[in-house]
C-alpha cells in the first residue's frame, strides 16, 4: 500500500524533525527550500510524530505578517501545490482573523476536499473567526484550556461559534513520546496532534476509503467522548468530593471592574483563596463564556477549589444568560442595560458599587456567606 502523503503548512520545520522535503511559497510558485531553524513549525512537527511515530512527509513554508497572520495569496497557492501533489493530510497550525480572497479560499479548500483531502487547522479559544478553520471542509480544532482532557483525547464542541469541531488536549503522549509533553495550552500543538489522530485512523482503513468516512468515524469518538461544553461532561470530568457550593462566585460589571484588584487584596488579607479572571485578558474571559458559560467558572474552581471567583464580565448579555452568586454592578450603567440585568435577577446578591467603598463591599459579600 502507498504512503499516506502529509504536508505541515507553517512557517518552516527544522531539518533534525525528519520531513522529507521542504518549500516555500514564493510568489505563485511553491520551490524548494533548505530547512531553517523555526520554532513554531518545529513544535508543531515533533507534536505530529508524537502521536503518529513518524514525520510529515512535506513541509511548506509561509510567511506572517507582523500579526502573525498567513497571507490568503501564499495558503491559496500551497493547497493547490498541495491537491497537485496528490497530498491526503495537510496540517495547518496558523491562520489569519480576516481574508480579503475569502472566496477563492473556499473554493479551493472545496476542491481540495473534493480531491480526498483532508485539512485540519488550529482555530482560537475565545470563538473568534480563524481562516480556514472555520470553513467547511476544514477541520477546525482548539485547545482544552480547562485541562480537562487527557492526552490525546478530544472531545466535540457543539455550541461553538465559528464551526469548531474539535477540543484537543496539546499535551500528547504517544509512540515517540513515552511521556507527557506539556507545552501549555496551544491550539497549535493541539491542531498538529489531531493531524496525527487523523493521520493514525487513515492508516488503519483500507487504502481508498474515503476522508467523510474516516471524519464521521473520528466526529463519533469525539461525540462519545462528550460535547466539551455540555453540562454533562462537565460533571463527569469533576471528582466526586466537589461541593461547588463551597466556592463564592462574584461577577465584576461596568465601573466594577475598576475596583477588581482592590476587593481581591481585601479578601486576600482576611485568609480567603481567590482566583481572579480579568478583563485584561479579554481571551480568557472571552473563552470561558462562548465555550462553556459559568460551567467553566465551576471547573476552574474544581480544579483550584478556592473560596472566591472574582470575573471581571464587559459584556452584559453574558449576564442575562448566567447564574452565580454575586453581582457587583454600579449606578451608572445605561437604564435599558440596568433593568435588563436586574430583571433577569440570576444572582443572590446584588451589589451597587457607586457610593460604597471597597471595604462595603467585602463586608456586605462576607455577612451574606457568612
Amino acid at each position: 500500500m502507498a504512503p499516506i502523503l502529509t504536508a505541515i503548512i507553517d512557517d518552516g520545520v527544522s531539518g533534525t524533525c525528519g520531513v522529507k522535503e521542504h518549500y516555500v511559497v514564493a510568489g505563485k510558485e511553491v520551490m524548494p527550500f533548505i530547512p531553517a531553524e523555526s520554532f513554531h513549525g518545529t513544535m508543531c512537527a515533533l507534536a505530529f510524530a508524537s502521536v503518529t511515530g513518524m514525520p510529515y512527509c512535506l513541509s511548506i513554508c509561509l510567511c506572517r505578517d507582523e500579526n502573525g497572520n498567513l497571507c490568503s495569496d501564499d495558503l491559496i497557492t500551497a493547497l493547490q501545490w498541495c491537491i497537485g501533489k496528490r497530498v491526503e493530510l495537510v496540517s495547518i497550525s496558523a491562520g489569519a482573523v480576516r481574508s480579503d480572497k475569502l472566496c477563492l479560499l473556499n473554493d479551493v479548500i472545496q476542491q481540495a476536499a473534493e480531491a480526498g483531502m483532508i485539512i485540519v487547522a488550529s482555530a482560537d479559544n475565545s470563538g473568534e473567526i480563524i481562516y480556514p478553520a472555520c470553513l467547511d471542509g476544514v477541520l477546525g480544532v482548539c485547545s482544552d484550556y480547562l485541562d480537562l482532557l487527557a492526552d490525546n483525547e478530544y472531545a466535540y464542541a457543539a455550541d461553538s461559534f465559528d464551526g469548531i469541531n474539535w477540543v484537543v488536549s496539546s499535551d500528547s503522549k504517544g509512540p515517540e513520546s513515552p511521556v507527557s509533553t506539556d507545552y501549555g495550552v496551544s491550539n497549535s500543538r493541539a491542531a498538529a496532534i489531531m493531524a496525527g489522530t487523523v493521520f493514525n485512523a487513515m492508516r488503519r482503513k483500507p487504502h481508498g476509503l474515503s476522508a467523510d468516512s474516516i471524519i464521521r468515524e473520528l466526529m463519533e469518538a469525539a461525540k462519545k467522548c462528550g460535547d466539551y461544553g455540555n453540562a454533562e461532561f462537565m460533571r463527569r470530568k469533576i471528582k466526586s468530593d466537589y461541593d461547588p457550593e463551597q466556592t463564592v462566585i462574584v461577577l465584576l460589571h461596568g465601573d466594577a471592574i475598576r475596583r477588581h484588584d482592590e476587593i481581591k487584596e481585601l479578601f486576600i488579607k482576611d485568609g480567603y483563596r481567590v482566583i481572579s479572571v480579568k478583563d485584561e485578558k479579554p481571551d480568557l474571559v472571552n473563552s470561558i463564556f462562548s465555550l462553556a458559560s459559568l460551567n467553566a467558572l465551576n471547573l476552574i474552581a474544581h480544579a483550584t477549589k478556592p473560596d472566591l471567583i472574582l470575573a471581571d464580565i464587559p459584556n452584559h448579555e453574558y449576564l442575562m444568560r448566567m447564574e452565580y452568586d454575586v453581582l457587583i454592578g454600579d449606578g451608572n450603567m445605561p437604564d435599558g442595560e440596568a433593568n435588563e440585568i436586574n430583571k433577569a435577577g440570576n444572582w443572590t446578591l446584588f451589589i451597587d458599587c457607586k457610593n460604597r467603598t471597597d471595604g462595603d463591599i467585602f463586608t456586605a459579600i462576607v455577612n451574606h456567606f457568612s
